[in-house]
């Protein structure tokens, strides 16, 4: 995850310039429309960075699950609480 933070600062930060300097040349059409492409593809990079920075994070959570309870159960009283289940769909 160090490694995909600062990526996503810096697409963000990119976007932002991107934004800027396409202010500044709203009346040089190609320019702008170049802009507008450039600041879109940083706009990806960004929010896939984000996306994988929160997977990332679920992913950890579910490494640290508790330590399962075990504890001896009868196997027919498992399958007929399972076979309950089933019959209500």
């Amino acid at each position: 995850m160090n490694n995909i933070t600062p990526v996503a600062s810096s697409a963000k930060t990119s976007a932002d310039l991107v934004n800027g300097t396409k202010r500044k040349f709203d009346n040089n059409n190609d320019l702008s429309e170049s802009l507008d492409d450039t600041g879109i593809a940083v706009m990806v990079v960004s929010r896939r960075s984000e996306n994988l920075t929160k997977s990332i994070s679920s992913h950890r959570s579910l490494m640290n699950l508790p330590d399962p309870d075990r504890n001896l159960i009868k196997v027919s009283l498992l399958f007929d609480q399972v076979m309950a289940l089933v019959t209500l769909e």
